[in-house]
């Protein structure tokens, strides 16, 4: 007892100056002093330690709090970036980055005042140039399609660069490369089980289907091995004949129906994808009917179901994805190997 008192009396003041710092540390970033003193840590640095040489010929436009608050809440309609575009085009902007990913399509809206959620509210906001009757009826015509506007504006500039997201892979890990693998090994067996596959995917690929999934392989189905498993096969499947339906995967493949939903709808949209991608690079020129014609020559275009609505996504895509090749900026070479489709 004596030893601990003898002890504590010799590191009181350790301990008292160690308690005292916590509790600060604590209290400061309990009421967000941490955050307040990083930020100004920052903006010092870059005001004191910045290398690059401010131009006042560059600036910034943010899209701030206070510009939610008082313009549109987020996301923007396209509409008003068109509307900032054709300002900074009539101004001379020499060129603009949008620091925007614009990775949908948009449907056509509309905008009229009885939408408005605060008109059940207020409904004494008065529409003009309309009669009573006109004011309750809305035409297609008076749909605003923000697609078209925005790349109106885009057009008009001719110098606007826009982000992409763009995802790295390892070479050895490569998607394409892997399903091609994949692909080989079930054309060679189709009734080969998970474990004699994980065996031919080590040998062929020379690393586990663990560490195709890592975050280093970026393989891209993100599930675990098994469900990875499950995934290609049914892929291989609509690969050779996309209209499949879930009971005839099912029977194929030997698993339950319910097994089968649980990648359906993702394993359509990839392959999808990949169907349209090879239409339109074998015939560049074919707009969406002949598309779908030649990746389903014996379904009628005018069989509206989940097939279709799929196709009709995948061609949007590929065909944006085309002209952003065609217009967008090359991608340098130590990125190539590493960016699907960086090549082109």
């Amino acid at each position: 007892m004596r030893m601990l008192m003898r002890w504590i009396r010799a590191h009181i003041l350790g301990l008292a100056v160690g308690l005292v710092v916590t509790l600060t540390a604590a209290a400061s970033y309990q009421f967000g002093l941490l955050e307040w003193m990083s930020l100004k840590l920052l903006n010092y640095r870059f005001k004191h330690f910045n290398r690059v040489v401010a131009d006042n010929r560059v600036v910034m436009i943010d899209i701030t709090d206070y510009a939610l608050e008082r313009v549109h809440k987020w996301p923007w309609p396209r509409q008003y970036h068109a509307y900032l575009i054709d300002t900074l085009t009539y101004l001379g902007a020499r060129a603009t980055l949008m620091d925007i990913v614009f990775a949908e399509a948009e449907a056509g809206r509309f905008e009229h005042p009885k939408l408005d959620p605060d008109y059940e509210i207020d409904d004494v906001i008065p529409i003009l140039g309309e009669t009573a009757e006109e004011a309750d009826k809305l035409h297609i015509d008076q749909a605003i399609w923000d697609d078209r506007e925005l790349e109106t504006a885009l057009r008009r500039n001719g110098q606007v660069f826009i982000a992409m997201f763009a995802r790295l892979y390892s070479p050895q890990f490569f998607p394409d490369k892997i399903r091609e693998t994949v692909y080989e090994i079930l054309d060679g067996h189709p009734g080969i089980t998970f474990e004699a596959f994980q065996e031919s995917v080590r040998e062929r690929i020379g690393a586990s289907l663990d560490r195709v999934m890592t975050s280093a392989g970026r393989s891209a189905m993100r599930n675990d091995p098994k469900d990875l498993f499950d995934t290609m096969r049914i892929e291989h499947l609509l690969e050779q004949r996309f209209d499949r339906s879930g009971n005839d995967l099912a029977e194929r493949l030997g698993v339950s129906e319910k097994d089968i939903d649980l990648h359906l709808a993702g394993a359509k949209r990839n392959v999808a994808r990949r169907l349209v991608a090879r239409a339109r690079q074998e015939y560049p020129k074919a707009l969406w009917p002949e598309t779908f014609t030649h990746v389903q020559p014996e379904v009628s275009i005018e069989l509206l179901n989940a097939d279709r609505l799929d196709l009709l996504r995948a061609f949007r895509a590929v065909s944006s994805r085309r002209s952003v090749f065609a217009t967008g900026m090359a991608v340098p070479e130590s990125l190539i190997g590493h960016i699907r489709n960086a090549s082109d």
